[in-house]
């Protein structure tokens, strides 16, 4: 392998971060109210080169002032039921890869350009949430709803040429949103040996950038729903298993034959069980599954470990455990996700199979009873 100096770059980056607010808080019948603003001040100090031993270095030298506030809201409605809200500034600093005014084409075909320039990212949050647990009957209910407003958001505007390359470039534009809502739902259907849950999720964002300086709308709808069913009938066997479903929509308003699905299918299993003299199974298995027909992608991934473990000794202090970590051998790092004016997909070779042997010693003992995870 040669090291190639028109592809690559040597940085050192500091960040420095200052903060100085002041807070309120005010309790009465079961009303909690708080209230929190603070100054910010980042600092940023960078250097870049083609080499680390470079004669002359390019300084990137950033100061940014932000205001974020907080305020938060609590309520006991009594018996086990509870309201709350709240309003606050995230502040999100430019990567230090967009802030270096460095053409990268190791894709010649998608040129990539740092801006100098970039503001940090501020998004103003409100939320409402209400949440009640019964402990008569041990049902649960928590529901969740987010609104949240860019300005200065990062985003990626483009330009294609007549040979269709792609060149971007970040930079800041305000407009972007987004809605979330989450409903979770929990009930036993035999108390202390099963218990079911459901959850849903909605969001909806509305993000802008520029194409061939042509305002692009990305308009992306992300439907969640998840089930989850633990069975715990004795001390020496339980049961976890779960199911999640997640589709993303994505539409482009300039070009809406680009518009795409992305599903993503997980589900698991954990099982643990006891056995006579001190002997422990624990069997976890995961099954990814990643769809998206507007590129012919279809890729699913197994993985299943194994571990089987022996507590010993006074108080059970010393245990030896004996783990095969992706047993068929099929890990990879998948992500997909559709923003603003592109479809990203990116694989990540990760460590696949492997088998380990531990000893491990606790010095406060543990008790016999499992607990999920497959340990104590």
């Amino acid at each position: 392998m040669q090291f190639n100096t028109a592809l690559s770059w040597y940085y050192t980056n500091e960040y420095a971060y200052y903060r100085l607010g002041s807070s309120f808080r005010y309790s009465n019948k079961g009303l909690n109210v708080s209230a929190r603003a603070a100054g910010q001040q980042f600092n940023l100090r960078g250097r870049f080169a083609p080499d680390q031993n470079s004669a002359t270095f390019t300084d990137v030298r950033r100061s940014f002032f932000a205001w974020v506030p907080n305020v938060s809201l609590n309520y006991d409605l009594k018996n086990n039921r509870y309201l709350y809200s709240g309003y606050n500034v995230e502040v999100r600093l430019p990567s230090t890869r967009d802030l270096q005014p460095v053409v990268d084409n190791s894709n010649p075909r998608f040129i990539r350009e740092g801006n100098p320039d970039l503001l940090p990212q501020l998004t103003h949050r409100l939320n409402l949430g209400f949440q009640k647990f019964n402990p008569a009957n041990f049902t649960n209910l928590f529901f969740n709803v987010n609104y949240g407003y860019n300005i200065n958001q990062v985003v990626y505007n483009q330009t294609v040429d007549t040979l269709l390359i792609t060149r971007t470039r970040p930079t800041n534009i305000s407009g972007g949103k987004n809605v979330g809502s989450y409903l979770g739902f929990g009930f036993p259907l035999k108390k202390t040996k099963s218990n079911l849950n459901v959850n849903t999720s909605l969001n909806l964002g509305n993000n802008l950038a520029f194409v061939n300086d042509v305002l692009n709308r990305t308009r992306t709808t992300n439907v969640g729903l998840g089930l989850r069913l633990d069975l715990t009938p004795s001390e020496k066997f339980t049961l976890y298993t779960n199911a999640n479903v997640n589709v993303t929509h994505a539409r482009y308003s300039i070009n809406s034959s680009q518009n795409q699905r992305i599903f993503k299918y997980t589900y698991g299993a954990e099982m643990n069980a006891q056995f006579p003299a001190k002997i422990y199974f624990n069997a976890n298995f995961n099954y990814r599954i990643f769809i998206n027909r507007r590129f012919d992608f279809d890729h699913r991934v197994p993985i299943l470990n194994l571990a089987v473990y022996k507590h010993f000794g006074k108080a059970n202090r010393t245990e030896i455990r004996l783990t095969a970590y992706d047993v068929f051998n099929q890990n990879q790092g998948i992500t997909q996700q559709a923003t603003q004016n592109f479809v990203s997909e990116e694989r990540v070779r990760t460590l696949a199979r492997y088998f380990l042997l531990s000893l491990t010693y606790n010095m406060r003992g543990v008790k016999a009873q499992m607990r999920r995870g497959g340990g104590f």
